[in-house]
């Protein structure tokens, strides 16, 4: 008894697979390829936020430079009188008497008062007035005028002779009944004997021109 040979059915080639499962396999490569491309959008994304990132810091870092050259060109604004303040802006004007004076020197408290009203009206920020209607009042006394050797020549002769002004201050609000600064200036100036006047005029100037500075600063 013959038993007949059982045939298989031949393999089909890829290409004969099942349509369902071949569109499984184009949809992996769709969607890797797909995967791919949102990762380089990123990558490309994240490189153009640093370049913004870095135009923002520069932009922040010119400003700041304008900024401090805007601050600097205000305090030169200000001018060769702007110190800590000690001047109040209810004070409009000043009286300054003569000083008193405790030397035997002649007519020096009458220059320094006349050369501190020049700087004052020079200035300009508080106008002079009589002292009975008068914001403020500047007063004064000469306590000490001073001379000492300056300068030798090879032989040992003087030849300049330095002179010290030493003079009493008070600046007084006279609205608020109150003492705004006190203090005690020295200055100095330097002659060729004889001329003692020259190094008087020098150091009146000094002590003028620092009695203004102490007044009107911070206006």
């Amino acid at each position: 008894m013959f038993h007949a040979k059982q045939e298989y059915p031949a393999q089909k080639p890829f290409r004969n697979l099942p349509n369902a499962r071949m569109k499984m396999l184009f949809d992996k490569k769709e969607y890797s390829r797909h995967s791919a491309g949102i990762f380089f959008q990123f990558k490309t994304n994240h490189v153009g936020s640093k370049k913004d990132s870095s135009r923002v810091t520069i932009l922040l870092g010119r400003f700041c430079w304008l900024f401090l050259l805007i601050l600097v060109l205000l305090a030169l604004g200000c001018g060769p009188y702007s110190f800590s303040g000690s001047a109040a802006t209810h004070l409009k004007t000043i009286a300054v008497p003569v000083f008193e004076d405790r030397t035997a020197e002649f007519g020096i408290k009458e220059r320094l008062s006349s050369t501190i009203i020049d700087e004052f009206t020079r200035d300009n920020t508080l106008k002079i007035a009589d002292r009975r209607t008068a914001d403020s009042i500047l007063l004064g006394t000469l306590l000490r005028v001073e001379e000492r050797a300056g300068v030798y020549d090879q032989n040992q002769t003087v030849q300049k002779i330095r002179l010290f002004l030493t003079v009493d201050m008070k600046y007084e609000d006279l609205k608020k009944k109150k003492a705004v600064w006190e203090a005690q200036i020295t200055q100095f100036g330097d002659y060729t004997p004889p001329d003692r006047q020259a190094a008087i005029d020098e150091a009146i100037r000094k002590i003028a021109n620092e009695a203004l500075n102490k007044t009107v600063s911070g206006w």
